[in-house]
């Protein structure tokens, strides 16, 4: 008693709470509750605070079987109060019962305006399924209640939805059926069967059976169309067997004719031979005597050939002034004139013509050439004492030696006198030089001594490393200070110094090898490091996670240097996970509640979302191979040169069908309108190409499925997983909704094949959609 008056009472909001919670079922805690006031008042106690309390005891002895919840719902069930306690029931089907209870619909009408709770109002919107209730409540609960609003404005969507979808249905079945009759006055073409398959697959695949007198007339044209094909059929026999009877009378004709001009070819061939046997003995005889005559006079012409281009080479060195070269060409000609026969006259005079000129071009060098040889000499001896630089002084006194060499080719009279003359004064002249140079190379020695010893004590600091344990820092300075005090020491000669630059070489690459594997170790530790941290992110307890990463960050510093362009990327890897791990308690409150009260709220809204997308997918993916059949059709009627009229009628059959449908897979209704577009005109590829490119699309539909290929494609199948691997460097790749959706349009875009090259990969691409992983499999978010 003492509970209730204090729940009645006027004390404090927090204690009247508390009493609440502790009372029993009665007609305290009910009227707390506002189960005994008339609907619309409220009694002066009943605050915010205290109503909920009361709701929560009331729904906490439903759960504990304290109070008979039928009972409850007879003698309050039409109470939005009554809704409140039950929507806090741990069953959630409470509320539903007891919506289930209510027979008037203005009621739920009230319960969705004006329920006590979120969840009150959006299960009575969902009890709700008359269609005039719906569509009066939407535009009162707009801006009010969204939850709700998009509840009722999805029920209103999928009744209209259904409604054109009857209708469609109706006017499909009509059009069909339209279709059917039409076809069936026409005359047979080579499209006719195709057409009429195409239209029978898609009268019996009418989603909604059609009245009876629609039904009877489309079964009426097809069996129509099917006495059309019988008899072209049976005219197509009786025209075989006529052209069969002639093709064997023209075939016994022909074989007769043949046999009679194969005998006159043989007694022809037979004449013909025996006349060629003879010509060829006179032939063979003529030809072996003018063979003996040619060989002879080829020899004699050669030789002569010979002498003449000797002649002439000498000449054009003449012309140049190469006196040299001239003489050698004159002495091979003599050479060459002594296993010759006898010269012909004009060989002769250009003979005795190059000789005229050989010695008075040798007669005139020497005089030409006299002057400049005594201008060299005063030259090189001008050079003696001289005080220019060692280096230019030697490349004066070389350049002054080359030209001496230039202008005595050749020279024909006696110059021993001004050779040895220039000799001398060369010998002056570079006789400074040759100090100086004495004096480089003793410098190159030294400094290459000096690298040597800078090699010895590289390789015994190499062999402590091997005694010791490595001091990596010390070999790192190393490495930085050995190459400069090496460079240090320059010039040397480059073939003496090769063998020492090899070793010394080989040496810091034993050294850099030797860091190299201690980053490598740093690294390897780094990053186990890292995969712990990585682990930790998993483990559920907040608390040893946190004492893990803080484990893991005192081991980090005790790990050891790695290259620069990695040290930092490794670091922010590990950082970003250990700080994953400290932020996990914050976010796990957060993210628990927040996830609980927005799956109460979105589960009912999205399982209806859901199922209606995937309807109208499955519906729109129809729809489209569908289409795809028909434009298809209309390519075949163009490929093979049908009528006009039976062309108009499937493009304006694919067409229409095209405009009915309002919603189609992405991508699929531009493929379907450039299909309708180039059918008029020549494919840009062969048959074979298009083929190939279908078959191709199976292969990729069977990977991505996981289904086996047929013998003949298998070939095609492994080339494209190798392209597949050296393109993609052999990581996997998974076929996701997408991929299949482009697969799907890229089918649709390619044009028309032979139908029965068509029918059996069209199988196999739909068995590999059947195949796919559907969009419903996984959890909508």
């Amino acid at each position: 008693e003492l509970i209730a008056n204090t729940a009645l009472g006027d004390e404090d909001t927090t204690l009247r709470v508390a009493a609440i919670r502790l009372l029993h079922d009665g007609d305290a805690l009910r009227s707390l509750a506002g189960l005994d006031q008339e609907p619309g008042s409220a009694p002066a106690h009943a605050a915010s605070a205290v109503r909920k309390a009361a709701h929560e005891r009331l729904a906490q002895l439903i759960d504990e079987a304290a109070i008979d919840f039928n009972a409850f719902c007879s003698s309050h069930g039409h109470r939005p109060e009554s809704m409140a306690v039950a929507a806090l029931c741990r069953d959630a089907a409470r509320l539903d019962q007891m919506l289930a209870c209510i027979d008037d619909p203005a009621v739920l009408a009230k319960l969705v305006m004006e329920g006590p709770s979120v969840r009150v109002r959006q299960s009575a919107a969902a009890a709700i399924v008359d269609p005039g209730q719906l569509h009066e409540l939407l535009p009162r609960v707009r801006g009010k209640d969204k939850a709700v609003y998009k509840i009722i404005r999805q029920k209103c969507d999928a009744l209209l939805a259904e409604q054109r979808k009857a209708e469609e249905a109706v006017r499909e079945s009509a059009e069909l059926c339209e279709s059917l009759e039409q076809h069936a006055a026409r005359p047979h073409g080579p499209l006719y069967a195709t057409t009429l398959e195409t239209l029978t697959t898609r009268w019996r695949a009418l989603s909604a059976h059609p009245d009876g007198g629609v039904e009877q007339r489309g079964e009426q044209a097809i069996e129509r169309c099917r006495e059309v094909i019988a008899a072209h059929d049976r005219e197509l026999a009786r025209q075989a067997a006529e052209n069969e009877a002639e093709r064997v009378a023209q075939q016994e004709a022909r074989e007769a004719r043949e046999r009679a001009l194969e005998a006159k070819r043989r007694a022809a061939a037979d004449q013909a031979e025996a006349e060629a046997h003879a010509l060829a003995e006179a032939a063979a005889a003529r030809e072996a005597e003018q063979h003996a005559r040619s060989e002879q006079r080829a020899a004699e012409a050669q030789a002569h050939s010979e002498v003449a281009s000797l002649i002439r080479l000498s000449s054009d060195a003449l012309r140049r002034g190469n006196s040299r070269k001239a003489a050698r060409f004159r002495q091979g000609a003599e050479e060459a004139m002594q296993a010759a026969p006898p010269l012909p006259a004009h060989l002769e005079r250009h003979l005795q013509q190059l000789d005229e000129k050989l010695n008075e071009l040798r007669q005139w060098k020497d005089y030409v050439v006299a002057p400049k040889r005594i201008e060299l000499i005063e030259e090189m001896e001008a050079l003696v004492g001289s005080q220019e630089a060692p280096e230019a002084l030697a490349e004066h006194v070389r350049a002054l030696q080359q030209e001496w060499r230039t202008i005595n080719k050749g020279i024909v009279i006696d110059t021993s006198e001004d050779g040895e003359r220039f000799q001398r004064a060369f010998q002056a002249a570079f006789r400074p030089c040759q100090d100086y140079f004495a004096s480089q190379a003793a410098m190159r020695r030294e400094n290459l001594e000096a690298r040597k010893l800078v090699l010895e004590r590289l390789k015994a600091f190499e062999a402590r490393l091997e005694t010791d344990a490595a001091d990596y820092p010390l070999v790192m300075q190393v490495l930085r200070e050995a190459p400069r005090e090496w460079r240090s020491h320059s010039p040397v000669d480059p073939d003496a110094s090769r063998p020492a630059e090899i070793e010394f070489q080989k040496a810091m690459d034993r050294l850099r090898h030797l860091v190299g594997s201690w980053y490598e170790r740093n690294e390897a530790d780094k990053r186990a490091l890292i995969a712990q941290a990585g682990q930790l992110s998993s483990v559920e307890g907040v608390a040893q996670a946190i004492d893990g990463v803080k484990r893991l960050q005192a081991q980090w510093k005790q790990t050891g240097p790695v290259p620069r362009d990695k040290s930092q990327p490794l670091w922010d890897e590990f950082r970003g996970l250990c700080d994953a791990v400290f932020q996990r308690r914050d976010e796990a409150r957060a993210l628990h509640s927040a996830e609980q009260e927005a799956e109460k709220t979105r589960a009912v809204a999205q399982r209806a979302a859901a199922e209606q997308d995937l309807r109208d997918a499955e519906a729109a993916e129809s729809n489209l191979l569908e289409a795809a059949r028909l434009v298809r059709a209309y390519e075949r009627a163009v490929m093979q040169d049908a009528s006009p009229e039976e062309r108009a009628a499937m493009k304006d059959t694919a067409e229409a069908f095209i405009a009915g449908v309002r919603r189609w897979p992405g991508g699929g209704l531009q493929a379907l309108k450039q299909a309708m577009a180039g059918a008029d005109a020549a494919p840009g590829e062969d048959d074979a190409a298009r083929q190939k490119a279908l078959r191709m699309l199976c292969i990729r539909c069977e990977i991505a499925s996981s289904m086996p290929t047929p013998p003949e494609d298998e070939d095609l199948r492994r080339d494209y997983q190798l392209s597949l691997l050296m393109t993609s460097m052999g990581q996997g790749r998974r076929a996701d909704d997408h991929d299949w959706d482009a697969m799907l349009v890229e089918w649709i875009a390619i044009a028309a094949i032979a139908p029965e090259a068509h029918d059996g990969l069209e199988r196999r691409f739909m068995q590999c959609l059947a195949k796919r992983p559907t969009k419903n499999s996984r959890r909508p978010r």
